[in-house]
């Protein structure tokens, strides 16, 4: 069971006394690609595993990573049941609803929904139902606290560091700085962990080129930087505490614009320069808003020498967004 996630890294240009590269994700060849794919695919290996046939995954009406779920599960021949949160219980059609919900769906998963408040109820009791059918379920997220599965969601970006690494040595670049897009933290732990398992073979004398390694700065799009911090270092305790270092990495809140999922004519003028100058769409709940952040940090911070920044995905959600992109 093996896929190949090699995405290129491209050259984009300048900003202050910075050059920009960006690593695709986007362009991941399944399930329109994002970190979400990665996710998934770690997801379903441990699923597998474990002898599991149930992946159980949850998100909001626009997830990634449900519609990812919903997709590897039917490649590797898992039912898939999918929770999502919805604001309200007012129902959409499934035309009206957004592209993920749709893709999800037709990928032939059970859907439920549920409120913002009883997630873990709903958890519960799909997951009670499924071993009364005598099937052996597995939540992504491990138990419905949404804890104890954090090492396998983490993995993806741990093996995706492999390739920045690999990338670098072949190129003869270092990236001092690396950006990304910050949801619920596991992307970022993840890069984190493997940066961090470098920064201890380059201590021990273990590492085949040591070099000086990146900081790593998330641009969280949803919850502020305490809240998202916390979540980081329990991820790393929980993955492998010896290779915790302070100051690797800072997490800014200043670009929530409101909250997840929302923007303002910032983030969206240049989400649209993005696709002018260099023909990469970005979605305004993750890579745009980003995209956004990270250029502004830049400026603010005075930030020099080679920046990378990640591209998460999110494909659907520029196009679900395209109304409010381009008005």
């Amino acid at each position: 069971m093996e896929m190949d996630f090699q995405t290129p890294i491209q050259y984009l240009g300048r900003e202050g006394d910075a050059d920009i590269y960006i690593k695709r994700d986007d362009l991941i060849p399944f399930s329109f690609g994002g970190n979400k794919v990665r996710i998934a695919y770690e997801l379903v290996s441990s699923a597998l595993k474990r002898g599991c046939d149930l992946v159980i995954s949850y998100g909001s009406e626009g997830s990634n990573m449900n519609r990812a779920m919903a997709h590897m599960a039917k490649l590797y021949g898992l039912k898939c049941h999918v929770i999502i949160k919805r604001e309200n219980d007012e129902a959409e059609s499934l035309e009206a609803g957004p592209l993920n919900e749709r893709l999800a769906r037709e990928s032939g998963a059970d859907i439920t929904y549920c409120m913002g408040g009883n997630v873990r109820e709903t958890v519960e009791s799909v997951m009670d139902r499924a071993k009364s059918l005598g099937e052996k379920p597995y939540y992504i997220y491990g138990n419905s606290l949404g804890t104890g599965n954090s090492t396998a969601l983490m993995m993806a970006y741990f093996k995706a560091y492999g390739e920045i690494l690999k990338w670098e040595r072949e190129k003869g670049l270092n990236f001092r700085h690396i950006f990304l897009a910050v949801g619920t933290g596991c992307t970022i732990s993840g890069l984190l962990a493997g940066i961090m398992t470098e920064a201890c073979l380059n201590e021990k004398g273990h590492a085949p080129e040591p070099k000086e390694l990146p900081g790593v700065h998330g641009i969280s799009i949803a919850r502020e930087k305490d809240n998202v911090t916390g979540k980081i270092y329990e991820n790393l305790e929980a993955f492998n505490p010896y290779i915790i270092r302070e100051g690797m990495f800072d997490i800014s809140d200043a670009y929530l614009k409101g909250g997840y999922g929302l923007a303002d004519e910032g983030v969206y003028k240049e989400i649209r320069q993005a696709l002018i100058d260099h023909g990469t769409a970005m979605d305004p709940t993750y890579s745009g808003k980003a995209f956004y952040g990270m250029k502004s940090e830049i400026k603010k911070q005075g930030y020099k020498g080679n920046c990378l920044f990640i591209h998460t995905g999110g494909t659907a959600g520029f196009f679900d967004r395209a109304g409010d992109i381009f008005a």
